[in-house]
């Protein structure tokens, strides 16, 4: 029996060691496949890109990550290197072995169960995800997580390592200790940081985070560049730079000279990018046939020039030529007075004057063009001269046509302008010597104020002047001849409160005024007042001047209306001019290798409608920019700048449907009128702030008979936007009149402010009352 029990045990003891023998040999054979030893495991080396450390041993190899992961083998790590996007930076050896040995968790030093669990596997047990569905998303996830960029705090880095220590040991034969915190670096990363580890029982057990990969050829860390860039883009200064991440994150950042670095490193690729747009629109208008009107051999086109500083002193100007028909950017030129950097030493510096810096432009402009083989038909733009002789120079047969929008505001200004005259001085006599009658005619206020209805040029008379100047653009459409007959009617007839003479009436309004508010203006059925002028001209002298300017307009209305295009603008290129000073401010004097830089940002966002007619809504420039640098796109701002760009198109959209346009009419409407009821709440004051105006005349606008000026359609308009204001009383009260430029008369008196009040001692009629009294 002994010998039996004996036997029995030690036949079943070696059986289990037999099969935990075959067990370990087959651990060991796949450990040997997975780190590289064996036959045909070994592999020539490889350039890793840069970050990536590459150590060779006897039988493997193993690449270091910048995040310090090991992986084991050749084809282990080309495929982690393809995973992250590389694949030309490193040369593979192809060798059946490697190509066959598929890539697993067991390749990096990580977390893994044991191999004897898989030993003897249930049926619940085999339904988890197999090593490839965990790998599909493993490389997923770290592809998401790699391009993130990310704001954490110093101590997170330490959370980590206190995990680590938690379960894992020091690599090092009988060594237990733990890593602790030996050095951190931050100054002069740009907001990085590198933390090195240390472990506290040995002297090889260290490790080192860097939360940016470092480039050595370029000696500069990505996400440093990246930050800095991206301030760059957005049009910030140094100083803004530095108050944003320094003073309201306390992060170190990059010195002055590293921060315009950056920026004299991305001028040439923003440039580039923007001649590319450039060049596609112009080879867009080329591919049209060329009997085309908006063609490269009939083009039609708009251009402007922008200052970069307030005033005729600016050191920096921008001249810019659009497509009229597509708004396509067709050229940019920079003129700059000052910089002596060499990155834009191609730009030669102006040498002329601010005040024809945009004719210049033009002249670089058109002689580039002309170069090329365009025909320009048709040039809109605003009233400058300088830009219409450089356009007269290069293209004679072509038309220059003006902006109705700057053509209205010379009308009212010029207006403003006569308002002030009470007779007509020797210069306007001898530019319109064709009327004799002007050097006769005076203002029937000569002696005395303007009132609110004096029947002189006040300011609703021409603000009502020029609507109707714009009324007069709009309604004549494609036809100059109405334009200019209609300017003729407006300032002979129309402002003199006649609409009927012999052989013609004003063809723009009925004879009656409508109560309704709808009926057609020129079929009126529900009125029975007469029409009359709301504010009619009786002044002999400022009825001259207001038709003198009509018959002007007239004249030149060839240059206005278009016979195919009717009423133009230049808002394409001045649009432009309103994105650049969201780039760079207008009360920062900049040099030329910052001003170029920033004005292309500005200018291609302004371009960015176009580009998404042309590229779709998943083109940024942002994104041309960073990928020209070599530079990552974090994650993130792609989806961004789609989201970003649908959201401006449907804004668009909606700017434009005709509701959105009689909402911001009804806007202007109320806040004209609401403008009103604060001059009314500021006269129903006991106590008057005014500017040193008579106090006879009453504080803003001449007169208490202003409260009464509005006609019956304005207080309706204003009622039905305005119903909730709070009406002051019209009750009349004491006046106090209080000036801002002195409070007290020069006789003394307290209770006026000039010596035109009658309640002044030297109110001179009645000095001359009194003499006159004591003579007798």
């Amino acid at each position: 029996m002994a010998d039996a029990s004996t036997s029995g045990g030690g036949k079943s003891k070696k059986n289990k060691r037999g099969r935990k023998k075959e067990r370990y040999a087959a651990l060991s054979k796949r450990g040997n496949a997975a780190q590289g030893e064996g036959e045909g495991s070994r592999s020539t080396p490889f350039d890793p890109p840069v970050g990536y450390e590459l150590a060779s041993y006897a039988k493997s190899q193993v690449m270091r990550t910048p995040g310090k992961t090991r992986v084991r083998s050749a084809a282990a790590s080309a495929q982690t290197l393809r995973e992250r996007g590389f694949n030309k930076s490193f040369i593979e050896e192809s060798s059946d072995s490697e190509e066959d040995q598929p890539f697993s968790p067991v390749h990096m030093e990580v977390d893994q169960p044991s191999s004897s669990a898989n030993v003897g596997l249930t049926p619940a047990e085999a339904s988890q995800p197999s090593q490839a569905e965990i790998m599909d998303v493993t490389c997923e996830t770290w592809k998401k997580m790699a391009g993130a960029v990310f704001v954490a705090f110093g101590e997170s880095v330490g959370y980590i390592i206190e995990q680590v220590n938690e379960k894992r040991t020091c690599t090092t034969k009988d060594c237990s200790g733990i890593l602790i915190p030996w050095n951190v670096k931050r100054v002069g990363l740009g907001g990085n940081m590198r933390v090195v580890f240390k472990c506290s029982g040995c002297e090889g057990g260290g490790v080192d985070f860097d939360s940016s990969t470092y480039m050595r050829e370029l000696r500069r860390n990505i996400l440093g560049h990246s930050v800095a860039l991206s301030f760059i883009l957005n049009g910030h200064t140094y100083e803004q730079y530095k108050q944003t991440l320094g003073l309201g994150l306390g992060i170190p950042v990059f010195a002055q000279d590293t921060y315009y670095s950056v920026l004299k490193r991305a001028y040439p690729h923003i440039h580039a990018v923007l001649n590319q747009q450039i060049q596609t629109a112009r080879t867009d208008m080329k591919a049209l046939d060329p009997s085309t009107v908006g063609s490269w051999k009939k083009a039609v086109t708009s251009g402007d020039g922008v200052y970069h500083t307030r005033g005729y002193h600016s050191k920096n100007m921008t001249v810019l030529l659009v497509d009229y028909k597509e708004n396509a950017l067709l050229a940019a030129v920079h003129l700059c007075m000052r910089g002596k950097d060499l990155t834009t030493e191609h730009i030669p510096l102006f040498k002329g004057t601010a005040k024809a810096a945009e004719g210049y432009g033009f002249e670089l402009i058109w002689e580039e063009l002309k170069n090329d083989g365009i025909s320009v038909d048709v040039h809109w733009q605003d009233g400058d001269s300088t830009s219409q002789k450089s356009f007269r120079q290069y293209f004679p047969e072509g038309k220059v046509m003006f902006c109705g929008g700057h053509v209205g505001r010379a009308h009212g200004k010029q207006l403003d302008k006569v308002a002030g005259w009470k007779t007509f001085p020797a210069g306007y006599r001898q530019k319109h010597s064709k009327y004799e009658e002007l050097s006769k005619l005076k203002c029937h206020c000569m002696g005395k104020k303007h009132t609110a209805k004096c029947g002189c040029l006040t300011p609703k008379t021409i603000k009502q002047m020029k609507i109707n100047h714009f009324a007069a653009l709009v309604q004549s459409g494609k036809d100059h001849e109405v334009y200019a007959k209609r300017m003729s009617v407006l300032g002979e007839y129309h402002s003199r409160n006649v609409h009927t003479w012999e052989g013609g009436k004003c063809d723009f309004h009925s004879s009656v005024r409508c109560t309704c508010k709808q009926c057609d203006p020129l079929d009126v059925k529900c009125g029975e007042t007469p029409y009359s002028t709301s504010h009619p001209v009786t002044c002999p002298m400022h009825s001259m001047a207001y038709q003198v300017e009509c018959e002007e307009r007239a004249a030149r209305s060839q240059d206005v209306i278009h016979p195919e295009m009717g009423r133009g603008h230049s808002n394409f290129p001045e649009a432009r001019n309103n994105v650049l000073i969201r780039y760079r401010s207008k009360s920062i004097s900049l040099n030329r290798l910052a001003y170029c830089t920033w004005t292309d940002i500005g200018l291609l966002q302004g371009n960015m409608t176009w580009c998404y007619r042309k590229f779709g809504p998943d083109y940024h420039w942002v994104k041309e920019i960073y990928k020209a640098m070599e530079l990552p796109v974090p994650e993130g701002v792609i989806e961004t700048a789609r989201t970003k760009n649908e959201a401006r198109k449907k804004k668009l959209d909606v700017i434009k449907t005709e509701e959105a346009k009689k909402r911001r009419i009804a806007l202007k409407v109320a806040r004209a009128m609401e403008q009103e009821e604060r001059k009314r709440w500021n006269k129903a004051r006991s106590v008057q702030h005014t500017y040193g105006d008579d106090d006879e005349s009453g504080g803003d606008s001449g007169s208490d008979d202003d409260d009464n000026v509005s006609s019956a359609d304005e207080e309706n308009e204003a009622n039905s936007i305005l119903c909730d204001t709070a009406m002051p009383t019209k009750k009349k009260k004491q006046v106090t009149i209080i000036s801002v430029s002195r409070k007290t008369c020069v006789c003394g008196g307290t209770d006026h402010v000039r010596r035109s009040s009658k309640k002044c001692k030297l109110y001179t009629p009645r000095q001359k009352k009194t003499s006159l009294s004591e003579q007798n």
